[in-house]
């Protein structure tokens, strides 16, 4: 009773708002039906880097490209309740055969981490593995500090977060089916690069899931 008059008061102060509009929603609701009608019926499936794959609920247009800037940038960490809803069905949709040992997420360094005050993938992995039943793991460190991938252009963003990632927790690796979590999949150099770390420890097989995928002609 003291939780639900809690979360009342809460939402007549800061009223939930739909991620993709930002317009005012009623308590419980994660998007406004409006932008609910925009969602395409199927997610994406993208082979990337030659040996790995993605699958992500919208493409990074609008009004998705919007609500990940805004979730990422303008210090909204609540969003991630209603953004990992759509990845988790995506998930479901895709990888329903599998069975995953761990969620964890692409890390963020300790510079952009303070910075920002939160990571959102790490947000966005521990919402889906609450939702799968799946127990969430910190398995990669950044242990560089490089240049911003959005910064760069195609070509150079492999060598820039090449030596960038470590893992950690390495006994929860070997041998395990893992889901990685991630924003935006671009050209798939950050998640690659985090996938082959992960399997240099010995993970069976690494799988990746992002909010939005920012697709061309070739995907």
């Amino acid at each position: 009773m003291v939780t639900k008059l809690f979360k009342k008061t809460v939402d007549l102060i800061y009223p939930p708002i739909c991620p993709f509009c930002e317009s005012v929603i009623k308590s419980g609701q994660m998007w406004c039906e409006d932008c609910y009608e925009k969602f395409p019926e199927n997610g994406y499936f993208t082979e990337f880097s030659k040996d790995y794959v993605c699958v992500s609920p919208f493409i990074y247009k609008e009004p998705f490209r919007e609500a990940v800037l805004r979730f990422k940038f303008n210090e909204l960490p609540q969003l991630a309740d209603s953004l990992s809803e759509p990845v988790y069905r995506s998930i479901n949709e895709f990888y329903e055969n599998f069975e995953f040992d761990f969620v964890t997420c692409v890390p963020l360094s300790k510079k952009r981490f303070k910075k920002r005050g939160y990571n959102q993938a790490k947000l966005i992995a521990k919402n889906v593995a609450v939702k799968m039943n799946v127990p969430y793991a910190d398995l990669l460190i950044k242990i560089k500090e490089n240049a911003e991938q959005h910064n760069l252009p195609e070509e150079k963003r492999a060598s820039n977060v090449e030596g960038v990632y470590q893992t950690i927790n390495n006994e929860k690796i070997s041998e395990k089916t893992i889901l990685l979590i991630d924003d935006v999949l671009t050209t798939g150099s950050t998640l690659a690069e985090c996938c082959k770390m992960l399997e240099i420890r010995g993970a069976a097989k690494v799988f990746c899931a992002t909010i939005t995928v920012v697709h061309n002609e070739n995907n």
